[in-house]
């Protein structure tokens, strides 16, 4: 079975990701965040919104870099994208 990430991401990044610009998203290393960065994932599932219509998008997971300040997630080739309804 297949272990998806969600994010939920403003707007403006989240077009960045849809038109292949942006690769990376980062998350603070807060306790929150360290309790799902310690996971193996295939997919993220990037969110504009928290309405079941927002804009949604899969991408592969090509990896999660845990160095650093930051997490940083690394988004591989995109699978699908929905636009609302």
């Amino acid at each position: 079975m297949e272990n998806a990430l969600f994010l939920t991401i403003k707007r403006k990044y989240f077009d960045l990701i849809a038109s292949g610009k942006k690769k990376i998203e980062y998350r603070d290393k807060s306790e929150y965040w360290r309790q799902r960065m310690n996971r193996k994932y295939d997919k993220v599932i990037i969110r504009n919104g928290y309405r079941l219509d927002s804009p949604m998008l899969i991408a592969e997971c090509a990896g999660i870099n845990r160095r650093g300040k930051y997490y940083k997630i690394m988004i591989g080739d995109i699978i699908c994208k929905k636009y609302g309804n």
